[in-house]
């Protein structure tokens, strides 16, 4: 076989290694970084759903607006916890209907 070859492919094989081993490298040293953007795009995608929900329900931002006008905002805050908590609880109940049902 012609020297010229064989050293071309030796010099293929290393170069070869190489790339696995820069591969491998940056593969390490990207993960922090990647999970960094999957943590944005996660707050993004949030975000989006809850802007969308808004523009499709645009009563209740009015009912949250009028809320904080006519309250006070500590007044508003305190009223949002107890019907966080009472919807909390109407869902939680919801839910424990549909798996009695799902007994019967």
């Amino acid at each position: 076989m012609n020297p010229r070859l064989v050293d071309l492919y030796q010099q293929q094989g290393r170069l070869l290694e190489r790339i696995t081993t820069q591969r491998q490298s940056l593969a390490v040293q990207w993960a922090p970084v990647q999970r960094a953007v999957y943590g944005a795009d996660a707050v993004m995608q949030l975000l989006q759903r809850s802007v969308s929900y808004l523009r499709s329900h645009p009563l209740v931002v009015a009912t949250v607006v009028t809320a904080l006008v006519i309250l006070k905002p500590r007044r508003a805050w305190v009223w949002s916890q107890r019907v966080l908590f009472v919807w909390r609880r109407w869902r939680r109940l919801q839910n424990w209907v549909s798996l009695y049902r799902l007994w019967l």
